[in-house]
């Protein structure tokens, strides 16, 4: 097939388009007029080699992607997720990782349906516009958090184990040794599920904040087989923007972050009004309370405290609280130079993170125990054979004839 302008021009609209961006916007980061990009994608206008280069950057897609000739894409999943994963497909140690993930992921799926014949858990698919600001990013994310907050039951308190929370709704969550071009990625295919990776190296919080994330892609860009979640995503792909508000949202619920300041008597004004009605003159008696000097300053120790009880990370805990507007700019800026201090004081006081980064590296215990439980069923019910069985527990690092000497369930009388 012949390289035409007509066909690169097809396929940066196709890019463009699946990282949910309009002309508009495109426009903008290329530093080009709205037209050329219309110019460009009907085949109307050829690309220089600069423009390329920033609509690569800007669609997370490699130049050699634009410019093939072959008429034929791959469309397997590790076709696309090597296409869209930057550094992955040179990366072989990532790459084993990443396919053993799928491949287990791969056995959960056959598994359940071998069993019972149904689908996976479902959850919602919120059809809402792509945003087309920062701003718009922001006010989805916070909405859908809240409303997955409510669905959940989740009140205001810290998630305490999110992969676990991932997989009751029907995710297979784990780390793998991804590229340090990579923070996360999300799939939805028939093959495996949906499915999310984060990278392992990362803090604890970090990661975390990761899996919310890619969270945020499950429910809002499910439509999309692989969404790869670059380290460093440009500042005007509001489609990242709107999944990082939503990460903050869901970690540090506005009601829950209020709560704990209010215990620690700290984010209230300094002077409170409160009214009290009198029905005997249908008037009101002000009620004035001026707090103590000093003690409403928000300091680093108070945002440590914040981070760790919600399981974030200290600079998490300082944005969410410039996003709630209960600092301002100059605070922040302030409370974020003092990180190092922050962290050093949760370790005097006995606060180190709650979980350690090794508990969430590669697989975990409620991934491989949900495969394992359902290879032993499927055993149990002659749906697969004993050798079969040892393979899945092989894959899933598990001593399979041990789990087979395991005395048989006792019958009820």
């Amino acid at each position: 097939m012949t390289l035409t302008n007509a066909l690169i021009g097809r396929r940066l609209k196709e890019a463009r388009e699946a990282s949910g961006l309009t002309q508009e916007t495109a426009a903008e980061v290329v530093g080009v007029p709205r037209a050329a990009i219309a110019h460009i994608e009907a085949g109307n206008r050829s690309v220089s080699t600069l423009e390329l280069h920033e609509f690569s950057k800007l669609y997370r897609r490699p130049i050699e992607w634009f410019l093939s000739a072959t008429p034929e894409e791959d469309d397997t999943l590790l076709a696309i997720l090597y296409r869209d994963a930057l550094g992955l497909a040179g990366d072989p140690r990532a790459k084993a990782d990443v396919e053993r993930y799928l491949d287990i992921c791969r056995e959960g799926m056959f598994l359940e349906q071998l069993l019972d014949g149904t689908t996976r858990a479902a959850i919602p698919y919120y059809e809402i516009p792509s945003p087309t600001s920062a701003a718009e990013a922001a006010e989805q994310g916070e909405l859908i958090a809240a409303q997955e907050r409510d669905r959940l039951a989740l009140g205001d308190a810290p998630i305490s184990d999110l992969p676990d929370l991932l997989l009751s709704q029907g995710i297979w969550a784990a780390t793998a040794e991804l590229p340090e071009t990579l923070s996360g990625v999300f799939f939805n295919d028939r093959s495996v599920g949906m499915a999310i990776l984060v990278r392992w190296v990362e803090a604890y919080a970090r990661q975390r904040f990761s899996f919310a994330h890619e969270f945020a892609h499950a429910l809002l860009d499910k439509n999309q087989r692989v969404t790869v979640t670059l380290a460093e995503s440009a500042s005007t792909d509001y489609v990242e923007t709107r999944a990082n508000a939503f990460a903050a949202a869901l970690l540090l619920p506005a009601g829950g972050v209020r709560t704990l300041l209010s215990k620690l008597d700290k984010g209230a004004p300094a002077r409170r009004e409160t009214p009290v009605y009198q029905p005997a003159t249908e008037k009101a008696i002000e009620a004035n309370r001026r707090a103590i000097a000093g003690s409403q300053e928000l300091t680093y120790r108070d945002v440590a405290i914040l981070a760790h009880h919600f399981g974030v990370s200290y600079p998490a805990a300082a944005y969410r609280l410039r996003g709630l507007d209960i600092v301002t700019r100059p605070k922040l800026d302030a409370l974020l130079k003092d990180s190092e201090s922050g962290r050093l004081y949760l370790s005097i006081i006995g606060l180190e993170p709650r979980q350690s980064a090794s508990r969430l590296r590669g697989m975990p215990e409620e991934l491989t125990g949900r495969v394992a439980h359902l290879a032993l069923e499927a055993h149990r019910r002659g749906k697969i054979s004993r050798g079969r069985l040892l393979d899945v527990c092989e894959k899933l690092g598990i001593k399979g004839k041990e789990l087979l000497s395991l005395p048989e369930p006792t019958k009820a009388a």
